[in-house]
């Protein structure tokens, strides 16, 4: 018996009690509701941080763009007059008219500002789409008193150049302040770059 015993425990005729097969079960409607909510919050954080860095670069690209303009009428009025015969050359600035957009012009009088209709528009910028002009602020560097105006020129005269914002060229400094196209408040605008030039012609980006 012990023998019999032994060989059927060999093949297993005493082996444990039989496994039961898992219980293949469906998803409920719970679980899937809880992977759609959880992958709708993941899109929103990751397509507001795409667009906010988006509108980052935009803003960087319009701030060097803007400095980079000035630099380029400063140099141009001081090799001479390669865009023609003109008493100076500049950009004008009007948040009234279009935030979106500023000109480089030729001055073809000796007033030293843009006069609409008769100063030659050499070029029309206009900003990226979801940039724009906040506010334009000039200062006063000897006493500090800063104003933000709505419109303004800044003058190159050759051959130094010298620097005038709207016919006053000393003891100025001007900021045209960039900013996304949806901020709503200039005063305190939560992301923007400040671009200065001064009476001397120094041009700066500033955070």
């Amino acid at each position: 018996m012990e023998k019999i015993f032994k060989k059927n425990k060999r093949f297993g005729m005493f082996n444990s009690p039989t496994k039961r097969m898992p219980f293949n079960r469906g998803i409920t409607l719970i679980e899937v509701l809880t992977v759609v909510s959880v992958m709708v919050i993941l899109s929103a954080i990751t397509f507001g941080n795409y667009k906010g860095g988006n509108d980052s670069l935009a803003l960087d690209r319009a701030a060097q763009k803007l400095a980079q303009d000035f630099r380029r009428v400063n140099e141009k009025a001081a090799s001479g007059f390669e865009w023609g015969t003109y008493l100076s050359y500049g950009i004008y600035f009007n948040t009234s008219t279009n935030n979106q957009q500023y000109l480089i012009y030729g001055n073809t009088t000796n007033d030293k500002s843009y006069e609409s209709l008769i100063d030659d528009i050499i070029e029309t910028v206009v900003i990226e789409k979801q940039i724009k002009i906040c506010s334009i602020k000039e200062k006063v560097l000897s006493t500090s008193v800063e104003t933000t105006v709505g419109s303004r020129s800044v003058s190159f005269v050759p051959p130094r150049p010298t620097v005038f914002m709207n016919e006053v060229g000393s003891d100025l400094e001007v900021s045209v302040v960039l900013s996304p196209a949806t901020e709503s408040n200039c005063t305190t605008p939560a992301k923007s770059k400040a671009i200065k030039v001064n009476s001397i012609g120094r041009i700066d980006i500033i955070q």
